[in-house]
């Protein structure tokens, strides 16, 4: 990816507005190990979050 998702955060994609700019957008994959759901939320234990660049289709 040319820029860090760090980056990306803060740069041309800081803001609620920007969020449905293409270039604002992540592929996420979460690898859950467990679940729970508490106050009407639901919780997903994860060790790993992968974030990339979107395949687009």
């Amino acid at each position: 990816m040319a820029q860090a998702i760090a980056e990306k955060l803060i740069g041309p994609c800081k803001g609620v507005a920007a969020l449905s700019r293409l270039i604002c957008t992540l592929d996420v994959k979460f690898t859950p190990t467990g679940s729970g759901f508490e106050d009407g939320v639901t919780i997903v234990h994860t060790p790993e979050i992968d974030m990339s660049a979107p395949t687009r289709r």
